[in-house]
């Protein structure tokens, strides 16, 4: 990925508006692994990158040493694996994906931490904030063409 799509530039502007000085962010359904580099670049102090294909596990590893990232803060792991709970999570995956797994999803994010979700079309948008508001207070809703991303913060303290 280049970025340039809206569903990554939405997560990518969402992140640029974020203090991760500190924080730890997982990028779920990392793909090219753009979300995770660039929540480094923007001073995570530890960022996971986790996948179900192991070509974008492969991806995200290339893209990374690239771009010089620091892998003492920055981990890659499978679907089978256990995902750390995080201060901020990214999900830029298919709708259907993210309704499916919205209870996990919302179980690696620590209380009061920050999510993103897209790759959201703007009519799948009510859909997406049901099964996450359970879990997921002050949803918003930004769009960009036909694509949306869905923010919030965990309820919880």
């Amino acid at each position: 990925g280049t970025g340039h799509h809206p569903t990554t530039a939405l997560c990518l502007e969402w992140l640029e508006s974020l203090d991760l000085d500190g924080k730890s962010v997982l990028d779920y359904g990392c793909g090219s692994g753009i979300l995770a580099i660039f929540a480094q670049r923007m001073g995570a102090k530890h960022v996971v990158a986790m996948d179900i294909d192991p070509d974008a596990l492969v991806a995200t590893e290339s893209n990374a040493r690239r771009n010089d990232i620091d892998f003492s803060r920055f981990e890659l792991l499978d679907h089978t694996m256990v995902l750390p709970v995080s201060d901020v999570v990214v999900a830029n995956v298919l709708t259907p994906v993210l309704i499916e797994k919205a209870a996990q999803i919302t179980k690696t994010l620590k209380p009061s931490g920050l999510l993103a979700l897209s790759g959201i079309l703007n009519d799948q948008a009510d859909s997406v904030v049901a099964a996450f508001s359970p879990w997921i207070a002050d949803l918003r809703v930004t769009h960009d063409q036909q694509w949306c991303a869905i923010t919030g913060v965990k309820k919880g303290s």
